[in-house]
C-alpha cells in the first residue's frame, strides 16, 4: 500500500516573482514549500528542518554564489537532494553544479509536470539512501551483538 506523504521541500532563491510561481504552482499539488533567500539561510534552515525531502536552487546570482550555496548545503547535509533551476543563458552554471553533486536540473521556463517529477524522484532516491544507511546501521547493531553473521543472513 503506498501513503500519500507531503511533499516539504525548500527553495533558494531571491525572484519573488519566482519565488511566489513556485510555492502556488507546488501547494496545488501538495508539496510544501518552504523559501530561503541565501545559502547560509538555507543550510541553517535544512539544520531545523531536517524532513526537507529535496531543495530547488534558482540559478540567478553568481556562478561562485550558486555553486558555493550547493556545496555547502552538501557539506551540513549529505543526503538532500539538490535540484538546480536555471535559464538557458545559466545552463552551464547547472552543469557544473551537477558535476558538484546536485541531483538533477531543471531548465526554465519548466513544466510544473516536469518539476513534480523531478521531486518525486529525488525524494525517492534521498529515501533510498535513508534505508541503505539504517540496514547498515542495523547489521552494525546486531553483529555488535552476536546476533547476526554473513553466512545466515
Amino acid at each position: 500500500m503506498v501513503r500519500n506523504v507531503t511533499t516539504h521541500i525548500l527553495f533558494v532563491g531571491v525572484e519573488q516573482t519566482l519565488t511566489a510561481r513556485i510555492r502556488r504552482s507546488l501547494k496545488e499539488h501538495g508539496v510544501f514549500v518552504s523559501i530561503a533567500a541565501t545559502a547560509d539561510h538555507a543550510v541553517s534552515m535544512l539544520d531545523l528542518q531536517p524532513f526537507m525531502d529535496a531543495v530547488l536552487l534558482d540559478v540567478t546570482s553568481s556562478e561562485s554564489a550558486v555553486l558555493d550555496a550547493l556545496q555547502s548545503m552538501k557539506s551540513a547535509h549529505p543526503l538532500i537532494e539538490v535540484i538546480v533551476m536555471a535559464t538557458r543563458e545559466k545552463f552551464y552554471v547547472a552543469i557544473q553544479a551537477m558535476k558538484l553533486g546536485a541531483f538533477d536540473l531543471l531548465v526554465q521556463p519548466y513544466r510544473v509536470d516536469e518539476l513534480l517529477k523531478k521531486l518525486r524522484e529525488a525524494k525517492a532516491h534521498r529515501c533510498e539512501h535513508q534505508e541503505k544507511i539504517l540496514a547498515a546501521q542495523k547489521k552494525m547493531l546486531l553483529l555488535r551483538r552476536g546476533i547476526y553473521s554473513e553466512e545466515g543472513t
